[in-house]
């Protein structure tokens, strides 16, 4: 090649690597810029959130009370790094939401989204499908027959389908799923101008202070605009949703007489109130993690009036779920879903008394910073029932069953303490606070006191029985009486200050009240020989079917259906497929109680799961280390996922814990 042809190559090469260089800095800083852009609006949110609080000073402890509870700042700046604003739900989809049920429960064409769409409503075929749930099944659902829509359709059940196309043989070009709470012919009228409903709002895993952070305004609508009373000292007294729930709905912690596997004659608040007319409500928004059939095979019949779950089972099992984005149905984001079908439950009963019992879970199940992304619709939702005088007749609860237990914030020592002290706030009708102030009274007071979830039962049976006192048929005769709850107090009357939590069901380990204690080494031998306990436990009770441990378990809990009791050598329980672990001792602490026993608290590690657990092991006093024994229960503070999908379903109903020690060999 010529001097002068090499000169030229160069040359151009020079001129191509400036052109490509220039290019590449241009990238750079446009990355830089949003970037940086992103992250300022994300902190910007932050201290938004920070300034709601700026200044909070608060002493929840009553003076004299005898628990002396914690008292945490929700942004304190030794774990503030663990806390964050989510980003917005943004539901990307090609089409509109073409499709709506009006307050009245009809089935309409939305002809502004058809505009936007660039569809004509006669250029497309629509129609429609009821969903129900089969017979005796919790688990499955059927559509009903094909019906055209004409836009004035009332649909006679809760949930449908509807689906359009430009020709009866190409694919849809539409599909959504509606759900309105048609009204049932069933619930009675208010007896009076002084009966009240209950209407509960619940999230799964929110502390109080969490539900500040995340949930601002929705917090600040609650507690300013609503004047509503949020209890302070709430205190959980299970681990998880189920024991907690229970608590409840039914003022006791399940028992081992109560039938399983399904739930149906579980003795729930709602059979009474169902026996009397009251319009009742259940639902939850994820039926892979939903509450009872989690922990059993759920309802063989709809446990109230209005059942959430058939929606969710058809929805979620749908291509559109499957095409949508994160946290959305197609182009809608799931909790608008879940909030609009409250919302036409209370409005379809505004003149009937109500109970209502949702617990939504999506949103802030697996992770402490995500419920912030309902925060706006939330504070909508709260705002436009309140001032629709959809509450006006109904005692509100917005509340959470506990607060966060995998997250690493967990680990910190506020982390544990949220954990047990869940969001729970009370609104009153405004008329209502007028006619009985020492309610609101009681409440306020109560608000900086020991309170627990059996308090939340007795509080809803107090409701319902105030409203009853000339017609208590339902409730005092036969089989719809009130369950009794032995440590449920009505938070409508004070709570005595020198309330313990052994008085108020809550277990050793999740009491919140101060108590001294003292930091153990890891070669202390107490500390040893209390994992070497709970080593031997884990191992050789719950990981070995044919343990003393298991022959109880199967002895003494109702798992048949019909008198057919399951033989200890079935292979239904048989659990070789476990791995044994191998424990390490993380951290742990020793409380000696007045009579002179010691209570070691051990944070320990396991392989080859990598758990992460908590448990307690009770030494008597003046004994030798021999004679431990654990105490309550062993509980995992880790996320452990799918480790134990290969245990039948019957396992995790006879010993939950099997849930989080085993892993699948």
């Amino acid at each position: 090649m010529l001097p002068g042809a090499w000169e030229r190559r160069f040359s151009d090469l020079e001129r191509d690597v400036k052109k490509y260089f220039k290019i590449l800095i241009f990238l750079s800083l446009l990355c830089s810029v949003f970037i940086y852009r992103y992250s300022f609006l994300t902190k910007a949110d932050q201290m938004e959130s920070v300034a709601f609080y700026r200044g909070l000073r608060e002493d929840i402890n009553d003076p004299g009370q005898l628990c002396q509870l914690p008292s945490y700042h929700p942004f304190e700046r030794d774990v503030l790094h663990h806390f964050r604003t989510p980003r917005p739900i943004s539901c990307r989809s090609t089409i509109p939401v073409l499709t709506f049920i009006d307050e009245h429960g009809f089935l309409r064409y939305n002809r502004s989204a058809f505009e936007e769409s660039g569809y004509l409503i006669d250029g497309l075929k629509c129609y429609y499908q009821e969903i129900t749930r089969m017979e005796s099944s919790d688990e499955k659902i059927s559509y009903g027959e094909e019906m055209p829509m004409t836009g004035e359709d009332k649909p006679r059940t809760d949930f449908v389908f509807v689906y359009c196309r430009k020709y009866l043989w190409l694919p849809n070009v539409y599909s959504m799923y509606h759900a309105f709470a048609q009204k049932k012919d069933t619930a009675r009228t208010f007896r009076d101008e002084a009966e009240v409903g209950v209407a509960v709002v619940g999230f799964d895993s929110v502390s109080r202070l969490n539900f500040m952070r995340q949930l601002p305004q929705s917090y600040h609508y609650i507690t300013n605009n609503m004047n509503g009373v949020v209890l302070k000292g709430f205190n959980k007294v299970g681990e998880n949703t189920f024991p907690n729930l229970i608590a409840m709905l039914t003022g006791n912690m399940p028992r081992a007489e109560w039938s399983r596997p399904t739930f149906d004659d579980w003795p729930f608040l709602w059979n009474a109130l169902n026996a009397d007319g009251v319009a009742t409500f259940y639902g939850e928004d994820c039926p892979s993690i939903m509450t009872f059939t989690w922990q059993g095979e759920g309802f063989l019949s709809d446990p109230t009036t209005h059942y959430f779950r058939p929606f969710w089972l058809a929805a979620e099992s749908s291509s559109l779920a499957a095409w949508s984005s994160p946290m959305c149905l197609g182009p809608v984001p799931k909790h608008k879903i879940y909030l609009n079908y409250l919302k036409s439950f209370l409005t379809s009963y505004r003149n009937h008394p109500v109970f209502m019992f949702s617990l939504e879970n999506e949103p802030s199940h697996d992770y402490l910073n995500t419920v912030g992304v309902i925060d706006t619709d939330l504070r909508n939702f709260l705002s436009s029932s309140f001032n629709g005088n959809l509450l006006n007749r109904t005692v509100l609860f917005v509340l959470s069953d506990h607060g966060h237990r995998f997250d690493d914030f967990r680990n910190t020592r506020q982390g544990k303490v949220e954990d047990r002290m869940p969001m729970v706030s009370v609104v009153l009708p405004e008329w209502y606070s007028r006619k009985n102030p020492q309610i609101l009274t009681a409440l306020r007071t109560n608000s900086r006191r020991l309170t627990s979830s059996f308090d939340l039962y007795s509080t809803f049976v107090d409701i319902f029985q105030r409203n009853t006192i000339g017609d208590r048929s339902a409730f005092r005769t036969g089989r719809y009486r009130f369950n009794k709850s032995v440590r449920g107090m009505s938070l409508f009357e004070p709570v005595p200050l020198n309330r313990t939590c052994d008085e108020a069901g809550i277990p050793d380990m999740y009491c919140t009240c101060a108590v001294s204690s003292n930091g153990l080494g890891k070669n202390e031998q107490i500390a040893e020989a209390s994992l070497e306990i709970l080593s031997n436990y884990i191992n050789n009770e719950v990981l070995d079917w044919r343990s003393r441990t298991w022959n109880e378990t199967v002895r003494n809990y109702i798992v048949s259906r019909g008198s057919r009791a399951i033989p200890l050598d079935s292979d239904l329980i048989q659990i070789d497929t476990c791995a044994k672990l191998t424990l390490e001792l993380e951290e742990s602490e020793m409380i000696v109680k007045p009579d002179g026993r010691r209570l070691v608290h051990v944070t320990f590690k396991s392989q080859p799961n990598d758990g992460l657990y908590e448990g307690r092991v009770l030494w008597p006093a003046g004994t030798a280390a021999t004679e431990g024994k654990i105490h309550e229960a062993v509980i995992r503070i880790n996320r452990y996922g799918t480790q134990a999908d290969c245990l039948k379903r019957i396992l995790m109903n006879l010993m939950p814990l099997i849930r989080s020690v085993c892993y699948c060999t």
